[in-house]
């Protein structure tokens, strides 16, 4: 038996999805991509660290496609779409870069987050074992 899937459940994929997506790029200056473009030092290292974030990604990649197929990954994006439009033609959107780059990051690690949490949330609304977990299905 799984314990049942909570709020805190969620908050803690969201807080591995922040940390992955802002860790990736933030307009801080302090990420990955400012540390691997900004010399020619340690070039393995920098390697290797950007094989391990193309992983984590690919990881969440695969694990939304899962838990929400074509269709349910086409309407989360979708939703995030209409999501910035809504807010960009209200004019909420705000004119500071800085800000606007942290929003838009944040909305993507919001839906890594959802994507990830999709299965748990499933399970617990259906209290079924899910058949994608029994048999093997193709991801593409």
């Amino acid at each position: 038996m799984h314990p049942p899937f909570s709020l805190s459940h969620f908050l803690v994929r969201l807080q591995l999805s922040c940390a992955l997506v802002f860790g990736t790029y933030n307009p801080s200056g302090r990420s990955y991509y400012h540390w691997a473009t900004a010399d020619t030092d340690m070039v393995f290292a920098k390697l290797l660290v950007g094989v391990g974030l193309l992983a984590a990604y690919w990881l969440i990649l695969v694990i939304s496609w899962l838990a929400l197929d074509a269709v349910g990954m086409a309407l989360l994006g979708v939703l995030g779409l209409g999501l910035a439009g809504t807010i960009w033609q209200l004019g909420v959107f705000p004119s500071d870069p800085w800000i606007a780059k942290t929003l838009v990051l944040g909305a993507i690690a919001t839906l890594c987050a959802i994507g990830l949490s999709f299965a748990g949330a499933r399970y617990r609304l259906s209290r079924q074992v899910q058949s994608s977990s029994i048999s093997r299905r193709p991801l593409f």
